[in-house]
């Protein structure tokens, strides 16, 4: 039987993180991980079609798959039964990925933006 963290580790394997133009950076692969498997399968699949788009895409991926949200920060919206964010932002041709987190409200809460802020400055 395949251990839960070795299916988190192919998962995140199967995140490209290099495209033509984006190279795209997670700030704590770790906590990435263990924020991946709180996710129910379909929300996992939804998240690595969502980066790949984003990898893709880069700075013209716009809503409803992703939206600025001030401070040059931007959200990258993954909708379903699980409504998943991750924060992140554009640093010469890299896309680094802040923070990520469940939405359970309308607005976006302030500390998981506050979060996102301190990893920018890591």
């Amino acid at each position: 039987m395949i251990k839960k963290t070795e299916k988190v580790k192919t998962l995140v394997k199967n995140v490209k993180l290099n495209y033509m133009e984006w190279k795209i950076k997670i700030v704590d692969i770790n906590d990435f991980q263990k924020f991946i498997l709180s996710l129910d399968k379909k929300t996992q699949a939804k998240l690595t079609k969502m980066i790949d788009l984003l990898g893709g895409n880069g700075v013209d991926l716009k809503m409803p798959y992703a939206r600025q949200i001030g401070d040059k920060m931007w959200e990258l919206r993954i909708l379903g039964s699980q409504q998943a964010r991750i924060i992140y932002v554009f640093r010469g041709a890299q896309i680094i990925i802040l923070n990520w987190f469940l939405k359970k409200s309308n607005k976006i809460p302030n500390r998981e933006i506050e979060t996102a802020r301190k990893r920018l400055t890591l």
